[in-house]
């Protein structure tokens, strides 16, 4: 039968929801008690290598040589990349840790408990690390305490395969599907059927910090007080999972300062503000920029001369992208354009009721590693200068 095939958990990553990981902690986790109870560690807990067949997960084959303790940070490290969609500490795996390396936090709701289990299985200290019994037993709880939240809980199935795309589709506890087809335009048709904008399809993939970010830059529009409150308190929420795009930070003549007399939001001061009150750095005590692959999200804001046009070059995203350029006024008139390698050339998918237009690209479209993906901006204003705030959420699934 179509159900019983194996799928390879790697399809999943940034797609997979809360209860979904739980049920992963809890099957791995269980698969590797029996193992442990005997002093044997299997040594290869990874997304590459674990499999979902008929709703539970399983770990591929093991390694010898390795310790149980490093099997849970596998474990929770292989947990965080299904969340996320790229793996934490730039796929280096635990050596790449020192006893004051910061742990990386889920921004996804509801996600305190799942961050607290997953920050003590990457501990430092490996006999501060819990059993694989300990973790089974909470993700059990957890499982359970969800379901009674939303509704009874439903067993993970693959779907029927289709031959046109050749891909697997998903559904999950939540009946979230998320298809792998190679077009942007049929993944959105599968997922959101006949949603009508694209910031539908934000909410319906489930990208809540993508949702929070654009929500947060509109409201800077506001004058009032609370509403610049509130936004920095929304940013500041996420302040972990987003870092300004340094590499857009250009002296071009197509381009005005942020800090001209144009009508800006200053997403850029605030960011930078949030980012030095929080000490978020890196190791040479620099903000870290978009192409640092322990952040997901990058935002800036830009100001573009009247009538010109501005060409932003990134390097360091690879895979699926997702987009936004943020007009300062909704009635802005500009075009934009999204060029990668082979000069491949994206036009918005959809430009919403602020002006926002929404970039979509697959990860078998996006860009490879170390290529570079432009940003084309054209301000068609001819009398006045314009500023756009650019938020992009690279997966790194690559």
């Amino acid at each position: 039968m179509e159900n019983e095939k194996n799928i390879p958990v790697s399809a999943i990553k940034g797609f997979c929801t809360l209860p979904a990981c739980w049920q992963y902690l809890h099957d791995i986790a269980t698969a590797l008690e029996p193992m442990h109870r005997n002093g044997t560690a299997h040594g290869n807990i990874n997304v590459a290598t674990a499999t979902l067949k008929n709703g539970h997960f399983y770990p591929g084959e093991g390694t010898l040589g390795a310790r149980t303790e490093s099997d849970i940070w596998q474990l929770a490290a292989s947990a965080m990349e299904l969340m996320l969609g790229s793996p934490i500490f730039n796929g280096k795996g635990e050596k790449a840790m020192k006893a004051d390396t910061p742990i990386p936090l889920l921004p996804h709701q509801d996600a305190n408990r799942l961050n607290s289990m997953l920050c003590k299985c990457l501990a430092y200290d490996k006999e501060m690390r819990p059993t694989a019994t300990h973790i089974a037993e909470c993700a059990k709880e957890e499982m359970e305490r969800l379901a009674g939240k939303e509704r009874r809980q439903k067993p993970i199935q693959a779907m029927t395969k289709r031959e046109t795309t050749d891909k697997y589709e998903r559904q999950w506890p939540e009946a979230i599907k998320a298809s792998l087809a190679k077009t942007i335009a049929l993944l959105l048709f599968v997922m959101a059927g006949s949603l009508s904008s694209q910031a539908q399809v934000l909410e319906q993939r489930g990208e809540e910090t993508l949702i929070t970010l654009r929500n947060a830059v509109l409201l800077l529009n506001n004058s009032d007080k609370s509403s610049w409150e509130e936004a920095q308190n929304e940013f500041g929420r996420h302040l972990n999972s987003f870092t300004l795009m340094d590499e857009l930070q250009d002296s071009k003549n197509d381009c005005v300062p942020i800090a001209s007399k144009v009508k800006k939001r200053g997403v850029n001061r605030l960011v930078t503000e949030l980012k030095n009150g929080h000490r978020v750095q890196n190791s040479e005590n620099e903000l870290l920029d978009g192409s640092d692959s322990r952040f997901n999200y990058s935002i800036f804001e830009k100001c573009i001369k009247e009538g010109a046009t501005s060409t932003y070059t990134m390097k360091g995203r690879s895979g699926k992208q997702v987009y936004l350029v943020i007009p300062y006024d909704s009635g802005n008139k500009y075009s934009c354009r999204l060029i990668l390698a082979g000069n491949r050339v994206y036009a918005p998918l959809h430009i919403d009721k602020d002006g926002i237009a929404y970039f979509f690209i697959d990860s078998d479209e996006g860009p490879k590693s170390n290529e570079p993906v432009a940003l084309k901006i054209s301000n068609e204003e001819k009398n006045k200068n314009a500023s756009f705030v650019i938020i992009n959420h690279n997966y790194r699934d690559r």
